[in-house]
């Protein structure tokens, strides 16, 4: 549907799913990882204290017994039983070893009052999927679920070989996801939908949408990796912020993207995530509802397969408000940055896209697979209306630098699309297809060392103190550095 190479990853899926792997729950070898990673260990370290007393916090060991009183002395030893019996206002710290189970969230915390599942600190807590039978085709279940609850933290946990998701939160609100360490899942590491105020941040994600894992489980082929590394679906009111995703499995089709903020999310920020080495996307803003009021803020991308950062509208909805800034995007096969028709039979609205202050570069230029159209900010939308690209740095990307609707000429370009004021380091006689817009620079960006791609500039860079000031400056940088609050500052994602 979206994707060039469908039917190429199509053939590799069945070819890879042919082979059983002697058996194992997954097998590098098996199928087409950009790269494979091994498991990494997973300490909890407590951020901090929340407050809750010892009184209200209950233990679960892997030694411990069902028929205890849940104390540090006396643990239980599941954590079905732990979170069946604590109430709001508490917690259940979970102390280091292998869990082999899933677990229900059966009951809701109150405000100020949560129900807290944690990892115990400084121990390494892992439920692990390896053991557990098939279960029924439900795309909503995780290892960790749970559906129409409110009050809810997760913190601290190993999740690993899970023939599901991860995490799976379905209608529930007030949610704290955080320090969650995900490995090889068929489906997503961590997934919300339909729930309101939801926090996931500080996770790391790998292996996930891992068709590798579909060997042995229930669920239908086409939903086995439908979702993506990290999904927010339906939420007003979200923060995915400070997590780590990378090196995805191999996924059919359909999914598999890094983080996607979907169907109705509005009012959230996806903010300081570092996303690499995935065979899809990397982060998807899209509709299937009214998404709205969206900040991609100050995220590391690269070394994804196809675009680094996408906003689309894959359905008859609308996608409205969206701001890309302070992002560094680099060595994505691909596209750095795009705003793209993709979907079926949909009129793919979408209103008010500023891409502004992002450093975009060498996209497509040495990675996986260089793609000769490749290019740093790409446009494909003609049922767009007021998009804005304004004070991006885009240079040394393989083919183009900013190309407005190369897929399809014979369409409209969006209504009132305005490019003015980045700096695009082009070829006239190479880059054909570039569309600079007006006020550009077309100077060597000159950074500090392009090898570091940390956005850093040297002393004499024409970017210095020349991006345009609108209304929509940022405040802050991709460092969180403070800009001028008045008068010149810096086009690109680094305030130097």
């Amino acid at each position: 549907m979206k994707y060039l190479l469908a039917s190429v990853m199509a053939l590799a899926f069945f070819m890879g799913c042919e082979q059983s792997g002697g058996g194992t729950v997954y097998n590098p070898t098996n199928a087409g990882y950009v790269s494979f990673i091994e498991e990494p260990a997973h300490v909890y370290v407590e951020r901090a204290d929340d407050g809750i007393a010892d009184t209200d916090t209950f233990y679960v060991a892997v030694d411990g017994d069902d028929a205890a009183a849940g104390s540090i002395d006396a643990p239980w030893k599941t954590i079905q039983a732990g979170m069946d019996r604590i109430s709001p206002g508490q917690k259940l710290y979970v102390r280091g070893g292998v869990y082999s189970e899933v677990v229900w969230i059966r009951k809701s915390g109150q405000p100020g009052l949560p129900l807290v599942l944690s990892a115990y600190p400084g121990e390494e807590a892992i439920l692990d999927g390896i053991a557990i039978p098939p279960l029924p085709p439900d795309q909503f279940w995780g290892m960790i679920s749970a559906t129409g609850q409110e009050y809810i933290h997760i913190r601290g946990l190993k999740i690993r070989n899970a023939h599901m998701a991860g995490i799976t939160v379905d209608n529930t609100d007030h949610v704290v996801i955080e320090d969650v360490l995900t490995y090889n899942t068929l489906g997503s590491g961590i997934t919300s939908y339909w729930g309101d105020d939801i926090t996931v941040e500080h996770n790391e994600i790998i292996l996930a949408c891992n068709l590798n894992m579909y060997q042995g489980s229930w669920y239908p082929r086409e939903l086995a990796c439908i979702q993506e590394c990290l999904t927010v679906a339906g939420a007003d009111g979200f923060s995915i912020a400070y997590n780590h995703v990378h090196h995805n499995g191999y996924a059919i089709e359909f999914g598999g993207e890094g983080i996607d903020a979907k169907a109705g999310s509005c009012h959230g920020r996806v903010y300081k995530n570092t996303v690499h080495d995935l065979n899809k996307l990397g982060i998807y803003i899209d509709s299937y509802g009214y998404t709205n009021d969206i900040d991609v803020e100050a995220n590391d991308v690269s070394r994804c397969m196809q675009w680094g950062i996408c906003v689309a509208a894959e359905d008859d909805h609308i996608t409205e408000n969206i701001r890309v800034f302070n992002n560094i995007v680099y060595d994505n096969d691909r596209v750095g940055i795009g705003i793209e028709n993709w979907g079926r039979d949909a009129t793919h609205r979408m209103r008010n896209i500023h891409i502004f202050n992002n450093t975009i570069v060498c996209n497509s230029e040495e990675v996986h697979t260089p793609d000769p159209w490749g290019c740093g900010i790409h446009i494909d939308a003609p049922n767009a209306e007021n998009v804005y690209i304004y004070n991006n740095l885009i240079a040394f990307n393989n083919n183009r630098q900013l190309d407005v609707l190369s897929f399809s000429n014979s369409r409209p370009t969006p209504r009132n699309l305005v490019i003015d004021n980045n700096l695009v380091y082009y070829n006239p006689e190479h880059d054909l297809f570039t569309n600079p817009g007006t006020n550009h620079i077309n100077m060597n960006p000159l950074f500090s060392d392009i090898t570091a791609r940390d956005g850093q500039l040297a002393s004499g860079s024409p970017a210095l103190g020349a991006a345009s000031r609108t209304r929509l400056s940022p405040g802050r940088d991709f460092y969180d550095n403070p800009r001028a609050s008045s008068g010149p500052f810096d086009i690109g994602a680094v305030e130097q």
